[in-house]
């Protein structure tokens, strides 16, 4: 289904910025996702129940080791080995931001531990800030080596953090906590109950605005030979994790299970809000890497979840 809205989302956008202008982007965007897909899943989370960390600390210390160590670096070789820092700098952005707007409803279809899968989404939200930075870091240290692109030097590392931070981190979080008050103890049980629809509508939101974005235009100007590129490189990339993760973690475990969806997904709408600031910078095959994970990403875990759920039924 959600693979549906995506691509229904990037074409009815992509015909709106052929026929008309284009919208300029505000900032304002990325409060909506931050409003619409992290804080749902802050509202899951109460303080006191954040010690079911300390009872898989060895497990989620290793995750999180991965998702900061291995993946960037994996994502890192693959994307300059296409030449491409577009490519390069959206396969790293991907590779910091684990996670993802489907994630929890994967958890629920492979029977894994939806309890520390709400720990591990609301861990790695509060981390975002540090792959903002380190996303910032590669943009800024590594990709000037792409002599070839004036860009890269008027604009590297462009990305402004201060807004991303605030937008999709902070009053996303403040917002859940107001919200988790007794005076709207109504408003929690709406968002449980209608989570898969706002998710859904939100993402054909995001999408269609950022590929209507005059911005986006440049897509027109790409080279069939790029589409490719990227193709291939977010599929080794994304194969690569899911091989390591099958490695690492014992699938008959619900929580390595939850561990291992972690380590497999990338909360790619994020990314896409971030590549309206980063477009400029990195050039239009910037978005192709992230608009190639939705269908990968989709179809993979989709995959897991539902061949763990046929294994354990019989």
């Amino acid at each position: 289904m959600q693979i549906f809205i995506v691509i229904l989302a990037i074409i009815s956008g992509l015909m709106y910025n052929y026929y008309f202008p284009g919208f300029h982007f505000s900032v304002l965007l990325c409060l909506f996702a931050g409003l619409t897909l992290i804080m749902p899943s802050l509202l899951l989370i109460r303080a006191h129940e954040l010690n079911v960390v300390f009872q898989h600390k060895k497990l989620v210390i290793k995750n999180v080791l991965l998702n900061y160590t291995l993946i960037p670096l994996l994502a890192m070789i693959i994307g300059l080995s296409t030449g491409d820092f577009g490519i390069a700098a959206s396969l790293f952005l991907l590779s910091v931001l684990a996670g993802g707007g489907m994630v929890m409803q994967w958890i629920s279809q492979s029977k894994s531990n939806l309890h520390l899968g709400i720990i591990f989404m609301s861990l790695y939200v509060s981390l975002y800030a540090l792959s903002f930075i380190l996303f910032k870091l590669f943009g800024y240290y590594i990709l000037p080596f792409f002599e070839e692109n004036p860009s890269i030097h008027a604009l590297k590392g462009a990305i402004p953090i201060k807004y991303a931070f605030f937008t999709l981190l902070i009053i996303p979080f403040i917002t859940s906590r107001i919200l988790l008050l007794k005076y709207f103890t109504f408003i929690p049980p709406l968002f449980r109950k209608y989570k898969v629809y706002i998710s859904n509508i939100s993402i054909f939101i995001i999408i269609f605005y950022l590929f209507g974005l005059k911005n986006s235009h440049l897509l027109f100007t790409i080279a069939p030979i790029y589409f490719v590129k990227s193709f291939f490189a977010t599929l080794i990339f994304y194969v690569s994790i899911y091989t390591i993760g099958m490695k690492v973690y014992d699938m008959q475990k619900a929580e390595e299970r939850t561990a291992f969806l972690f380590l497999i997904t990338r909360y790619i709408t994020i990314a896409l809000a971030i590549s309206a600031f980063s477009v400029q910078t990195y050039g239009p095959t910037f978005i192709l890497p992230i608009m190639m994970a939705y269908f990968i990403q989709i179809s993979m875990a989709s995959y897991f979840s539902h061949t763990f759920t046929s294994r354990q039924e019989k």
